[in-house]
């Protein structure tokens, strides 16, 4: 049977809304918010409150514009296990990916809200409350790096454990997602630490994984263009001719 032919146009706009996330994702949190660098958990409630009250408006349309790019977590993702499902003849590992990134793309819409309801109302609830909506907003943006994990760990062994003919990532990308894996796991630590580099404004708590993590998009979305190239070029190649069979008498 001929194969379908590739939708190009739509495997590409899934892989290029992975820059567009960290694109709209930092310029939420980044120049409108005011969130980099965070608050320290640390600070007392009165100074968190007096900062949201402060930048209510700049932290509202930050926020919404962050919460727009957390919706291309479930497109891009999905760019990837297009590629990891071909290897597969049980896709258990993609069904993985997918569960995972569901629980991604959920959780990343919850932190932007979460601190969009602690700029709401800032200077009419107690500075207690909006301290802890704001923490809320980093815990949900840092501690739950465990099906972050899982989902980066099953694109790993789904790249190095393809045995089809023409495998769409080289089987560095597979340890390079164990490698990502593996360096958002302290993001768990915040969880015991209100200073120094392990609370959730720390080197080894948010910088390491944030870091890591949004350059792993990039990543991927390099590799995922260049395997959508590769099967274009693949499929353009004119079929092998096949000798016929003499007849026997």
């Amino acid at each position: 049977m001929k194969p379908l032919p590739l939708n190009t146009s739509a495997l590409r706009l899934c892989a290029w809304s992975g820059p567009a996330l960290v694109i709209l994702f930092f310029v939420g949190l980044v120049p409108l918010a005011g969130f980099i660098p965070p608050p320290a958990p640390s600070d007392s409630a009165e100074l968190i409150a007096s900062w949201y009250q402060e930048h209510t408006i700049a932290i509202q349309i930050g926020v919404l514009v962050m919460v727009t790019g957390t919706a291309f977590n479930a497109t891009f993702g999905a760019s990837i296990a297009v590629w990891t499902r071909r290897g597969e003849a049980m896709p258990v590992l993609t069904y993985v990916q997918l569960i995972c990134l569901a629980f991604v793309v959920v959780d990343a819409f919850f932190t932007g809200m979460v601190w969009g309801v602690a700029a709401f109302r800032p200077d009419e609830v107690a500075a207690d409350t909006t301290r802890m909506l704001n923490d809320l907003g980093w815990f949900l943006f840092l501690f739950t790096w465990p099906p972050f994990t899982v989902w980066l760990l099953a694109i790993g062994l789904g790249v190095i454990w393809d045995k089809s003919d023409h495998p769409a990532f080289p089987r560095w990308v597979g340890y390079y997602n164990f490698w990502v894996a593996l360096l958002i796991v302290p993001a768990g630590l915040m969880i015991f630490f209100k200073h120094g580099p392990f609370g959730f404004n720390g080197l080894i708590t948010f910088w390491m994984p944030t870091f890591v993590f949004f350059t792993w998009i990039c990543v991927m979305t390099y590799m995922v263009l260049r395997a959508i190239s590769a099967e274009e070029q693949r499929r353009a190649l004119p079929a092998p001719s096949v000798d016929p069979q003499p007849v026997r008498g």
